[in-house]
């Protein structure tokens, strides 16, 4: 190009419009891949190995670490004594495996934990044992340990005696002391050795199963609470009520510990250490507790060491803000705690009986019909439309499951009866508690924090088998959360039963893709969409549940879907299937005239003949945009923007805006802005507009690479669907600011906009070797948005004659502008991508408080050479 001599405003100049990035640096990419799998093979054998064992002293004597842990790898106890009632972490950990023992002591009886593993097999074995003598060395101990973790119950049992104490063991998940249920874990199976286990040591007469002494186990019953179908789990509480109710906390509390306990086997460490510490908060260390003030006086110095470490507020912000050491600290002291409150509710429990359980109760109310007006045949139209989407991106799923024969809506039916049932007996049970604690403020409002905040929990239904009929498991996960994502206005337990229940009205199946497996229906009203997943979109779902719950209540404005609930329906030697709920993006009232589904890409983006949902090609070429005031445009350009960063944090991508346009009969009046009952009403046109952010559970894994791989080397790096997940979220909130909202591409975000002015560079580096010179360019960045200069060609000392503008939203405040001076090369096949030649960092805070900044030949960071020169000036909505 030369030097640029254009006044033109080069304002979203995308960064794909320039010559030859079409072709694309194959060879880089491919050797990141490689590495990527190599990395990926050396973690498998060298990766760091750990398995935690949370120790319970349930005995009247202080349990004692003797000495130093036999140990290859390492073993770390954190503790050297456990006053009765407390709880503590053990933790063993090492670079491919780990081989150790420790010895504890209480009274006269001698705990031997070990505990082994080489990653490298997957085999992992573990061991407890208890002896009253001391002829037997913790060194001979870990030597005669079985290679197998609980194999059987003749080689490891998960129970250990001796005259005056017993341990019971049963994994974490379990969520409670399942001292009934016996640990079979194959040495060969690495997925189902747990990552952490509960070992128990109390007094033989409290524990069953051990000794001959099962007719006097008074806690055995209350172990094995946390392992009941949920719905019992409620009955049990309701007993608690009835006739112990100041015990009622207790019950409660180990519901929840075990639902919790199970949804988080997989979490991140931010799920796990905010979930912990809801919990903590919301049952045992604010005010007086919803376990009473007893056990506060017996978990004082658990208490203590929880206080001591957690952050200011229990929010979820403020742990993502926390780096992992941080992190695991929180749940190491948290564990503790809540082990031991296990302990002191199961002790508690012991006057009320927990055998003998009704089954559940609880029946749905009527349902509602679907709406009449305009004619069921209208809005039918909605769903078929929906229902191509659907086809076209499931056909995009592989699966090996055939098409199953048994009624998956009659399941999908008891499933969300069953949850909703447990859902508002649990409000209940909530609402009597704070009832009791309406005295004590503090506890009454962490308790209600924790009822609509906990969003990690998997609660356990299940079906008995009768007659040909077999028996089916069902699993709801995070009912809590979904059902208060909007305040309980479209999700509530309430809402979905008229809807989903039982007694609703037969849903509408759509039409299936069989290659894929999976199934769509329809609730009858057309409010819910229930789609079949595979267990991959599940665990990313799952997983982004507590931060998803967050992202919503903080921008309640936000386009991406509401998820109504996330389910799995196993049958007994049948399927097994997960599920999701999801609040239609429609208004059922209004039929939709006009759909597109929009990626931001128009690379093979327009819709094919017979299709009637279009693509971003037949969006552009239509010369569509949402008619909307500016000011509501710079609103939602802004969330969209949020949304697709909080996306992004999950390295998800493929998702679209679903777009849906209804046009009002002429005798309909308009409004302004959002309408009641959702969508946003158009000015200067008779029209309703509906959107929404869908399908983003695809994540960008080895084989997404892979197909990327691909498509960069026929030259569609940047333009294919498969793209990196940043390169994703930038690319579609350029498309949506550039060509979906307003009359004509926003410059203005909701602070204002930051216009850049007299560029020019000094001295910079050379990546052209001896014979050229670079090739620069400016690209300006803030958030996920940037824009760029022209390309000067050969030229180490470049002047661009042109202004750069870019929006600046509220949110970019505590952030900072990056101005990256980059070498244009046209043949990346050979020198791989555009070289970095240095960059500056400006916060947008020092630009509120200087603007215009004058940037005089600022060196360039991360380079050995170079400066910048600009004027950076921030101009506010309000002066404009």
């Amino acid at each position: 190009f030369g030097s640029s001599q254009s006044k033109t405003r080069w304002s979203w100049l995308p960064p794909t419009g320039r010559a030859g990035t079409s072709k694309m640096h194959v060879f880089e990419k491919a050797a990141g891949l490689a590495r990527g799998l190599i990395k990926q093979g050396t973690d498998l054998v060298a990766g760091e190995e750990s398995f935690v064992v949370h120790l319970c002293n349930g005995t009247d004597q202080v349990l004692s670490v003797n000495n130093t842990p036999v140990t290859s790898g390492k073993c770390d106890s954190g503790f050297t004594t456990l006053q009765p009632g407390e709880a503590a972490p053990v933790y063993f950990q090492g670079d491919g495996g780990y081989d150790a023992a420790m010895e504890c002591s209480v009274g006269k009886a001698r705990l031997l934990l070990g505990a082994s593993s080489v990653k490298l097999t997957g085999k992992k074995s573990f061991a407890v044992k208890i002896v009253e003598d001391s002829k037997q060395s913790s060194t001979d101990f870990l030597k005669n340990l079985p290679r197998v973790f609980f194999a059987s119950a003749a080689d490891a049992p998960n129970r250990a005696a001796s005259s005056t104490y017993a341990a019971v063991c049963t994994c974490a998940d379990n969520g409670t002391f399942a001292s009934d249920v016996d640990l079979r874990f194959g040495s060969d199976d690495a997925e189902s050795s747990p990552a952490s286990v509960i070992v128990l040591i109390a007094s033989v007469e409290e524990l069953p199963g051990v000794s001959g002494h099962q007719d006097r186990a008074s806690l055995g019953p209350h172990f094995s609470l946390g392992s009941m179908d949920s719905m019992k789990q409620m009955t049990y509480a309701q007993r608690v009520q009835d006739t112990e109710p100041g015990l009622l906390g207790n019950a409660v509390f180990l519901a929840e510990m075990a639902a919790m306990s199970r949804a988080l086997a997989h979490a991140s460490a931010c799920d796990r250490a905010f979930a912990f510490d809801l919990l903590a908060e919301g049952f045992l260390v604010t005010g007086e507790g919803a376990l009473g003030s007893a056990a506060g006086a017996t978990l004082k110095p658990n208490v203590e060491r929880w206080r001591s470490s957690r952050p200011p507020t229990v929010q979820y912000g403020n742990y993502a803000q926390l780096d992992d050491a941080r992190l695991q600290d929180r749940i190491k002291s948290t564990t503790s705690l809540l082990w031991a409150a296990v302990l002191v509710a199961t002790r508690a429990l012991k006057r009320v009986s927990a055998s003998d359980l009704p089954e559940e109760g609880a029946t749905s109310k009527e349902p509602s019909l679907p709406p009449k007006d305009p004619s069921a045949a209208e809005l039918a139209h909605n769903s078929d439309v929906l229902s191509e989407h659907l086809n076209r991106i499931k056909a995009m799923v592989s699966s090996e499951k055939d098409v199953p024969t048994c009624d998956i809506p009659e399941l999908v039916k008891t499933c969300i009866e069953k949850s909703a049932n447990h859902s508002m007996r649990r409000a209940v049970v909530y609402s009597q508690m704070m009832s009791t604690l309406a005295s004590d403020a503090a506890a009454c409002g962490a308790l209600k924090r924790f009822h609509e905040w906990m969003a990690s929990e998997r609660r356990e239904y299940s079906t008995p088998a009768s007659g040909d009929s077999p028996s089916v498991c069902f699993h709801a996960y995070s009912t809590g959360l979904f059902a208060n994502i909007d305040g309980g206005v479209a999700t509530s337990p309430e809402r979905l039963l008229r809807s989903l229940g039982e007694a609703s009205p037969p849903y509408k199946t759509m039409a299936t893709n069989s290659k894929s497996g999976e199934f769509f229906f329809f609730s009858a009203d057309r409010r819910f969409l229930i789609k079949t997943i595979t267990d991959h979109e599940a665990k990313v779902l799952h997983g982004m549940l507590p931060a998803y719950q967050d992202h919503l209540h903080t921008l309640p404005r936000s386009f991406i879907v509401r998820y109504a609930g996330l389910f799995h329906v196993q049958v007994q030697g049948g399927i097994s299937k997960f599920f999701t709920v999801m609040v239609s993006t429609f208004d059922p009232t209004c039929q939709i005239h006009e759909t597109y589904d929009v990626k931001g890409s128009l690379h093979n983006r327009k819709k094919k003949e017979g299709e009637s949902i279009g693509k971003d090609q037949d969006w552009y070429d239509s010369g569509r945009r949402l008619q909307l005031p500016d000011k509501l445009c710079r609103e939602l350009l802004a969330v969209h923007e949020l949304d697709a960063a909080f996306l992004m944090r999950f390295h998800v991508m493929d998702y679209s805006l679903l777009i849906g346009v209804h046009r009002l009969q002429a005798e309909k009046a308009g409004g302004s802005g959002f309408r009641e009952g959702g969508g946003l009403w158009a000015e200067g046109s008779p029209e309703i507009y509906f959107v929404g952010l869908i399908d983003f559970l695809i994540g960008y894994s080895f084989k997404k690479e892979a197909e990327h791989l691909i498509r960069s080397a026929q030259g569609h790096e940047k333009d294919a669907s498969c793209v990196h997940p940043s390169d994703y979220a930038k690319r579609q909130v350029q498309f949506v600011r550039e060509s979906v909202f307003g009359r004509s591409p926003m410059t203005l975000g909701t602070l204002g906009e930051l216009q850049i002015s007299g560029i020019s560079g000094k001295d910079l580096a050379n990546k052209d070797g001896l014979l050229d010179a670079s090739d620069p360019y400016l690209r300006v960045s803030v958030g996920l948005m940037n824009v760029e200069t022209p390309v000067v060609r050969d030229n180490l000392n470049p002047t661009w004659d042109c202004e750069l503008v870019i929006p600046i939203n509220e949110h970019h405040q505590a952030g900072s502008v990056l101005l990256s001076m980059w070498d244009f090369d046209s043949v990346k096949a050979i020198r791989g991508a555009d070289d970095a030649l240095g960059h500056i960092k400006v916060e947008v805070s020092r630009l509120l408080a200087t603007s215009p900044l004058e940037l005089t030949q600022v060196p360039l960071q991360e380079v050995s050479s170079g400066k910048l020169t600009a004027t950076l000036q921030l101009r506010r909505v309000t002066a404009l």
